[in-house]
């Protein structure tokens, strides 16, 4: 059975508009209008065109060079994921899908994206609604309306930060991979300690209340390596390495400045 067909029988979601939305879920709106209010105040609200051609972009494109960082996240993580032969898919906190889009393409890869940013996820419903591998769900993770031990691989593109907890994220994760699946962390920041994580909260703050989204302030989190060493990680790719920095900033190759974290399906250490 396809992934699309699992979701099409099942008693938790029903089917409309390209999206599957789980029944009986009520999300408060807030984040959405927060984060949609942001995003549009620094240009990140795309045309259907534009987000048919991600990652790439006009030359004129205030977030070119960023994007060109996302194009080389996104095949890292498409050389990962054909290694591993992961065929299931879930990706959270999808937004406008463009990542899921390029994955499943390249992959060949059935793909379940969700968000609780329903505009986003219209958009992308809409604009790739002709990718059959690939289903738009309306949906919260925490929720228990997945099949367990479903998907070979999990992926938080650029999302991450929004959940406060990575060890309950992670849990409900894990019951939703198979033995031998992962999680990716793709375009996040990762902060070495607890200083830095604080530093980087202020100025976050500040960024914020620049652009009048101070409401975002307290829907954003700065996690720490920390915070990931009571499970299996490893550092696909490490920004800060010497070959990393040698490429960025001498060979001006546009490297993403953020980790790609893959963490792999066990329970967490046990201490000796």
């Amino acid at each position: 059975m396809t992934l699309r067909e699992q979701l099409l029988s099942n008693p938790f979601f029903e089917y409309r508009g390209n999206i599957f939305y789980q029944k009986n879920f009520r999300q408060n709106n807030s984040f959405e209008r927060a984060y949609l209010k942001l995003r549009t105040r620094e240009g990140r609200i795309l045309s259907d065109d534009a987000v048919k051609m991600l990652p790439d972009v006009r030359e004129s494109h205030p977030n070119k060079r960023e994007w060109q960082m996302r194009k080389s996240s996104l095949r890292e993580v498409i050389r990962s994921v054909k290694k591993s032969g992961a065929k299931k898919i879930l990706e959270i906190g999808c937004g406008n899908g463009w990542f899921s889009h390029n994955v499943m393409t390249s992959a060949g890869a059935e793909i379940c994206a969700i968000d609780i940013n329903e505009t986003e996820l219209v958009q992308g419903a809409r604009v790739f609604r002709e990718d059959e591998e690939l289903s738009f769900a309306y949906a919260n993770i925490f929720s228990n309306v997945f099949e367990s031990k479903n998907f070979d691989a999990a992926i938080l593109s650029s999302s991450v930060q929004y959940f406060p907890n990575l060890e309950t994220l992670f849990s409900k994760l894990f019951e939703l991979l198979r033995v031998g699946g992962c999680i990716y962390i793709v375009d996040s920041p990762f902060y070495t300690s607890k200083s830095d994580a604080e530093e980087a909260r202020k100025r976050s703050k500040k960024h914020f209340n620049s652009l009048n989204a101070s409401e975002m302030v307290d829907q954003y989190f700065h996690h720490t390596f920390d915070d990931l060493k009571c499970f299996n990680y490893s550092i696909l790719y490490n920004p800060k390495s010497l070959t990393s920095f040698f490429k960025r900033k001498v060979c001006r190759v546009s490297l993403s400045i953020f980790p790609l974290i893959r963490i792999s399906n066990r329970e967490k250490f046990v201490n000796a």
